[in-house]
């Protein structure tokens, strides 16, 4: 019986396969606070970079540095979304660590994210870097 259980697991294994995924927000960026929102328009801010696997390992940047951590997947054949709790900016430069949640939900089909994280709620388009076994 645990042969055949070992042989189950390293079957599984096998067959697993992880998507890695990098979104950029090029055309908007869009921050939010105080029960507003505002946008700036390309040229007018520095494009974020989010790369995340189905895994749920996250790294969220934005203009000097990244949250990056270890998310919550959930998902179907054609949405997928991550909730990562306190993630702590890096580098930090202040007193305190600036933590924040980190949600994404990525759509497979269109091949675009949204992403809310600290005073942003932006969608970005994506593609796919790497599939792996």
């Amino acid at each position: 019986m645990e042969v055949v259980y070992a042989m189950m697991l390293l079957a599984a294994n096998a067959l697993a396969v992880v998507t890695t995924v990098n979104c950029t927000n090029a055309d908007l960026e869009i921050g939010c606070s105080e029960g507003r929102c505002y946008t700036s328009s390309a040229g007018d801010f520095t494009p974020m970079s989010l790369a995340f696997n189905d895994g749920g390992s996250v790294s969220a940047c934005a203009y000097a540095g990244c949250f990056e951590g270890q998310g919550r997947v959930q998902g179907d054949e054609r949405y997928l979304s991550i909730i990562a709790r306190d993630l702590t900016f890096e580098p930090n430069v202040n007193e305190q660590p600036f933590q924040a949640d980190v949600v994404i939900i990525w759509d497979r089909q269109d091949n675009i994210a949204l992403l809310k994280m600290a005073g942003y709620a932006q969608p970005l388009t994506c593609q796919i870097i790497s599939t792996e076994r």
